[in-house]
């Protein structure tokens, strides 16, 4: 049992490394938790999360505040409001600018825009994979599940591939600012990374306005959009930053999950690849029992209640995906990984409602052709027992540190 009086629970080293347990505990005792004495309200049960979503008058997808540790381990309140308009846009946003924002990228999202990068993916996975299967081992987070979301994402982006290399990691330390858990001194690295990489975004769409380029990208979309008036510059740089950040984090967090289970599992590692039309079901088993992300948060904007808990207006909900997904009271036999669920897509891994993830195509299909290739180039993989599987410490994301395999081609 959990002491729910312990305002530093989602900071504890036992929750960021296995947080199920603590989810059950907040579903059957406190579904609407306060952290104490930081105005932060988390949302267990799936009812309440659906109801939430729900109710966007009541509780604004504007990024206004978070949370993270601070000095003495307990919560502190970060005001975000201070870094400008870029946290009122897609993601971020309610309606009407989510609707102008998601309209304009979704072409780029569409199930037949995402298939024609299929070949592509299965190109760079691949490549990704040989020196894997040269070596017979290797560390799968750093040199597969990292590297491939962040070209694919660039390559729709419009990102020159010369400079793939360079902003990679520059957006995958900008996404620690949601850990949570950094030290001062990471906190200023993951700071500086985030405006370098903004920086960097700007001065490309700046680019991008100036000049009259034909490829149908994300970066031509804006510079368009920008030029008629329909967004500013600022926001279509906004959208920008969270489409590199989402786009990478949570495909980085499916496939990394995706092989590590298999890798786990010998019997079902298999069985998959004597039948590979079962690897969609293993990817959403995956989102729904460890997503890549644990919440996502709303902002308050007046005194409202929900399941009976009184919340006052400025203080954020944090809505548990996670914790919803491993709800019994909405899915049968929540804690078995399951491949033959009738209804393998009815989670919330990539969230509810009209902010549900835009992306959520795209990771599939990067995720489905990783492992696609991956069992049919190898006869066998597992853990390697020489090295540990880490995760990064976070109480938002779920992306692992390093994965180290033993590989057996095929």
């Amino acid at each position: 049992m959990f002491d729910l009086d312990d305002p530093t629970l989602l900071f504890r080293a036992d929750v960021l490394d296995d947080p199920a347990p603590l989810y059950a505990q907040l579903r059957r005792r406190a579904p609407v938790w306060e952290m104490p004495g930081t105005g932060t309200f988390v949302v267990s049960s799936a009812e309440l999360v659906t109801e939430a979503v729900n109710r966007p008058a009541d509780f604004s997808s504007n990024l206004l505040s978070l949370v993270f540790r601070g000095d003495d381990g307990r919560p502190v309140v970060f005001d975000m409001t201070r870094l400008g308009a870029a946290i009122y846009v897609l993601a971020t946003a309610d309606a009407p600018t989510h609707t102008v924002h998601r309209k304009l990228l979704q072409p780029a999202f569409s199930p037949g825009a995402v298939e024609r990068l299929a070949g592509s993916v299965a190109e760079t996975a691949d490549a990704l994979l040989d020196p894997l299967l040269r070596t017979g081992r290797g560390d799968a987070a750093t040199r597969l599940a990292e590297p491939l979301p962040v070209r694919m994402i660039c390559r729709v982006v419009g990102i020159p591939d010369d400079d793939v290399a360079a902003l990679a990691p520059l957006v995958l330390q900008s996404n620690d600012l949601l850990a949570g858990v950094l030290d001062a001194e990471m906190m200023a690295s993951a700071a500086t990374a985030a405006m370098e990489t903004t920086k960097y975004l700007t001065d490309l769409l700046a680019g991008w306005r100036a000049g009259d380029r034909a490829e149908p990208t994300i970066c031509r979309v804006l510079a368009g959009a920008v030029a008629a008036e329909e967004i500013t510059f600022e926001d279509a740089v906004g959208i920008l930053v969270q489409l590199l950040g989402a786009g990478t984090e949570t495909t980085t967090g499916l496939i990394g999950r995706a092989v590590l289970q298999l890798a786990r599992d010998p019997s079902l590692q298999q069985r998959v690849r004597d039948r590979p039309d079962l690897v969609p079901a293993v990817l959403e088993e995956t989102l729904r029992i460890d997503g890549p992300f644990r919440f996502h948060y709303r902002a308050v904007t007046h005194d409202t209640e929900l399941g009976g808990v009184r919340i006052p207006a400025g203080s954020r909900l944090l809505l548990m995906w996670a914790s919803a997904n491993l709800d019994d009271a909405e899915i049968d036999r929540p804690e078995q990984f399951d491949v033959e669920r009738p209804v393998p897509r009815a989670h919330f891994a990539f969230g509810r409602g009209i902010h549900f993830c835009i992306g959520a195509p795209l990771a599939r299909l990067e995720g489905r052709i990783v492992l696609e290739r991956l069992l049919a180039r190898t006869t066998s993989f597992a853990v390697d027992d020489d090295r540990a599987v880490r995760i990064r410490p976070s109480i938002f994301l779920r992306r692992l540190a390093s994965l180290p395999l033993t590989l057996v081609p095929a």
